[in-house]
């Protein structure tokens, strides 16, 4: 079992980067995540990689060469390795959201094997304060900016993949550059995807949303009550792109809707951390094991996380 790492950060882009690879150059557990990421062969082109950030979220280079710094890595390197585009097919990742106007509590599932185990929170002096589980140290998993905005991602399927952003790149440049769940709908319709995913989406005006992304087609999914977020897309037109067996999120929805009212987001945080919860799994060689459970609370600004060990804190941004 392992223990999320927390970094708190501050500085420029380029400092914080440098910070974060220096601690991820410490890190035994992300040494061998790394090792297993570089099997891939990464040989995607460094200028186009610089082109498409410099178009979408330019201040991530700045973060990317101070990683490459920490690391003692070239800057073509980090560029390959962290940017998240035009990557090759990686493995998909499970989970599941569940968010009313007030709050949002999701589950990751996937392998710790090929798990960052860092929680980030960063305050660039030329940027947004956000906080979330970092992916290939750049992206996020999740998170939370000084805006109340939320996003979290849901595998879905890798059959269509194109050249495009990273699932987890993506997540961090909404939280980079949007302020509410309208702003990053919007973005999510123009940004290149490289495969389908759900993106689960709360704002502090209690806006909410999930957009069902596929490369060439996305739709946005609404309700004013709650909205769960898992690994299949539901509308019509998205059907082809769901993989042939979509049975485990299925049966997380119906357990979830036969609550019999809408908890607090403290009882739902217990009953996803619960490890004899339907939505809690430990198929963890298989990629598909709960490696921690979160709150965000958007409009007080607070964190609560859980992890796969069941240690829980909390913290206020």
């Amino acid at each position: 079992m392992i223990h999320n790492k927390l970094l708190e950060l501050d500085g420029s882009y380029y400092e914080i980067g440098k910070k974060i690879g220096e601690e991820a150059g410490k890190s035994l557990h992300f040494q061998q995540v790394l090792a297993l990421i570089k099997q891939y062969n990464f040989q995607q082109d460094s200028h186009e990689i610089r082109e498409k950030l410099t178009e979408w979220c330019p201040q991530l280079l700045d973060e990317i060469a101070g990683i490459s710094d920490g690391l003692k890595i070239s800057n073509e390197s980090g560029l390959r390795l962290f940017a998240g585009y035009d990557m090759p097919k990686l493995e998909g990742m499970g989970c599941t959201s569940f968010c009313t106007q007030d709050y949002y509590v999701r589950n990751y599932d996937f392998s710790p094997q090929l798990f960052d185990n860092i929680f980030m929170v960063q305050h660039p002096v030329d940027g947004r304060m956000l906080c979330g589980h970092s992916q290939l140290l750049l992206g996020r998993l999740d998170g939370m900016n000084e805006n109340g905005l939320i996003i979290g991602l849901h595998f879905v399927n890798n059959n269509t993949y194109k050249k495009g952003f990273l699932c987890s790149t993506i997540t961090r440049i909404v939280l980079e550059t949007c302020t509410t769940t309208e702003e990053a709908i919007e973005l999510l319709g123009k940004l290149p995807h490289a495969a389908s995913y759900n993106y689960s989406l709360l704002d502090r005006h209690g806006s909410m949303a999930i957009v069902e992304a596929a490369p060439s087609i996305q739709y946005v999914h609404r309700n004013t009550n709650y909205l769960i977020g898992t690994n299949m897309f539901y509308a019509q037109d998205l059907q082809p792109y769901n993989r042939a067996n979509h049975d485990s999120s299925q049966k997380r929805v119906e357990a979830i809707k036969n609550w019999e009212y809408i908890p607090s987001a403290e009882e739902v945080h217990e009953w996803f951390a619960n490890t004899d919860s339907p939505v809690f799994y430990k198929d963890y060689d298989a990629f598909f094991g709960t490696l921690y459970t979160i709150t965000y609370l958007p409009k007080v600004a607070q964190v609560i996380r859980t992890n796969m060990t069941g240690e829980t804190k909390s913290f206020t941004l």
